[in-house]
């Protein structure tokens, strides 16, 4: 966003008569788009937080954890141009779309057209600086932040194809064996096929509608109708389906089985619950349908609820193994350091604890549980295994 915000500074400066819009977009960005680190300033004093900024040596903004430390279980294979284009679902249309307009739109502007402005070359710039604030910046490998990249190297890459006056034919015969092949990305069989053919069948529906007929009031209104009665089934047929439809979609999903399996036993057996969850950073699923559930996670020391900030002499780092990092978060004096059990069930018991929803560590080599899984077998008079398989653990509490 800062990188699309310089030619609107540049655009303001150069029309003195448009500066207010330049204070009015700055105060709609902070307000905004700058929510996070408000909080994280009056909570904190630090926007960055939990980054630990620094410059030459001296602390600028004091956090918990370095930049190392976020980068620490990527490689940089996890960067690799194969990796994003034939791992991440990318395919076709960045070969021949995307590529092209992040390394010749500009070139072709430069050669081909004189007087080239800023903000149009800024513009065909702006791929090039997101990918090297992707690899060296942003301390996560994820193909989510090239999204802006995406969108705007496809438009350069329509205007490589322009200028280059390559036929329009050509170019809408590679858009639909683009889309062709994204397809089956998207869906499988059935689906699929039922896909394509609902999308053809709307299309010259909607087509002929257009062409040969004038919509009037009425027939608006029924349109209209028909389309709430429609959102109105999908809404009822999502809540009556979410949670078996985790189970049915782990495949397209990424939802692991054994999550899906427990986070429906859950659902079917809890109304307006409390409900404390340690293991994996998975809250969401846990609050079931239409938000019934209270959902939070139980400090295991003195200091509940357990915010990073509220530990002070708290300092996180960790190597690209996950149990490491699992370690070094009970490490004297961080957020599950100084665990103790008589604390740990007297946050249960104050919160009003109903049900104890524990997964397994998060990617580790073996199948491990936390420390809580541990308490709750030990304390059976106090813990109720009602839902048990290879990597879940669900607890009842007797009270």
């Amino acid at each position: 966003s800062f990188l699309l915000f310089l030619p609107f500074v540049y655009l303001c400066l150069k029309n003195h008569n448009r500066s207010y819009l330049l204070l009015f977009s700055l105060f709609s960005i902070v307000i905004f788009g700058g929510f996070s680190y408000i909080r994280n300033f009056f909570e904190t004093g630090n926007p960055l937080y939990p980054f630990d900024f620094s410059l030459s040596g001296k602390t600028i903004f004091k956090g918990v954890m370095s930049s190392t430390i976020y980068r620490a279980h990527f490689k940089p294979e996890d960067y690799s141009l194969g990796k994003i284009l034939f791992h991440e679902g990318l395919g076709a249309q960045s070969l021949v779309f995307i590529l092209p307009g992040i390394f010749f739109a500009l070139p072709l502007t430069v050669f081909k057209r004189k007087g080239t402005n800023f903000i149009l070359a800024y513009f065909f710039i702006l791929p090039i600086l997101i990918c090297l604030i992707y690899r060296y910046i942003i301390p996560l490998a994820n193909v989510r932040y090239l999204y802006a990249l995406l969108g705007m190297a496809m438009v350069a890459g329509f205007y490589v194809f322009d200028c280059l006056k390559i036929p329009r034919k050509i170019v809408n015969i590679l858009i639909v064996l683009c889309a062709i092949a994204s397809m089956s990305e998207l869906a499988k069989r059935q689906e699929l096929v039922v896909s394509i053919i609902l999308t053809m069948v709307l299309f010259l529906i909607f087509a002929l509608f257009l062409k040969n007929f004038k919509i009037k009031r009425g027939f608006a209104t029924i349109i209209l109708c028909m389309f709430i009665f429609v959102l109105t089934w999908l809404s009822k047929d999502y809540l009556k389906n979410e949670f078996p439809r985790y189970k049915k979609m782990v495949k397209y999903s990424g939802f692991w089985p054994d999550a899906a399996k427990a986070w429906e036993w859950l659902n079917n057996n809890t109304s307006g619950n409390n409900i404390a969850y340690a293991g994996r950073p998975v809250p969401f699923p846990l609050y079931g349908s239409v938000f019934k559930n209270n959902v939070y996670y139980v400090s295991v020391n003195k200091i509940d609820p357990a915010k990073l900030h509220y530990f002070p002499r708290s300092h996180y780092q960790w190597g690209y193994d996950f149990l490491s990092q699992h370690k070094n978060f009970e490490a004297k004096g961080n957020y599950r350091g100084c665990a103790d059990y008589a604390l740990w069930l007297e946050n249960l018991n104050r919160r009003g604890t109903d049900y104890l929803f524990i997964y397994s560590l998060h990617q580790t080599k073996d199948i491990e549980f936390p420390m809580e899984d541990v308490w709750a077998k030990e304390h059976p008079e106090k813990f109720n295994p009602v839902f048990t398989n290879n990597t879940m653990h669900i607890y009842k509490l007797i009270k």
